[in-house]
């Protein structure tokens, strides 16, 4: 049985701009810093953990390029409040759970099958996991409304989230 937390692995979370005015808004590049990947391969099992109130501003990006000095900290801590408070509610679903049984590991590409729970709602999902070199990578798309998240916005929805967010999870073996 293998653990993996932020010390060995990187999750990495991508929302992107929509709307009217989204010019003068940014891509964020979002990572959870308190997590656990528990990987057993004798009994197929996948079981994850991600701590919502740990996630953190990385930086915004233009063109998936980091621009480190579009945000300033106070930028910074209203996204976090917005994403605590309005749309992930931290209070309420303190975690981002993932649980797969039957995996059948593969040596270089494979998909796994599994429950997402997410703001108190779960969903079967199928997860492709790649390795590259000495580590496993995953990146994965859902729409946040398949969870009942409804997407930041401000403005009167000229500045908003779209549905799509990108998770890329890196581990290293």
């Amino acid at each position: 049985m293998a653990h993996y937390d932020q010390n060995k692995a990187e999750c990495l979370i991508f929302t992107y701009k929509e709307g009217l005015f989204s010019a003068v808004a940014h891509d964020l590049k979002l990572k959870t810093e308190k997590f656990e990947i528990i990987i057993n391969e004798d009994e197929g099992t996948v079981s994850a953990t991600f701590e919502v109130a740990s996630i953190k501003v990385v930086a915004a990006q233009r063109n998936g390029v980091d621009n480190l000095r579009a945000l300033s900290a106070n930028d910074d801590a209203k996204i976090i409040k917005n994403l605590h408070k309005d749309v992930l509610k931290v209070r309420r679903n303190p975690q981002i759970t993932f649980q797969a049984n039957n995996v059948e590991f593969e040596e270089d590409e494979f998909t796994i099958e599994g429950d997402l729970k997410i703001e108190g709602r779960m969903r079967k999902v199928r997860i492709p996991v790649k390795r590259e070199e000495n580590r496993w990578s995953i990146i994965y798309r859902f729409n946040q409304r398949d969870f009942g998240i409804r997407p930041f916005s401000a403005m009167l929805g000229t500045i908003k989230i779209k549905p799509e967010i990108e998770i890329r999870i890196s581990i290293t073996i």
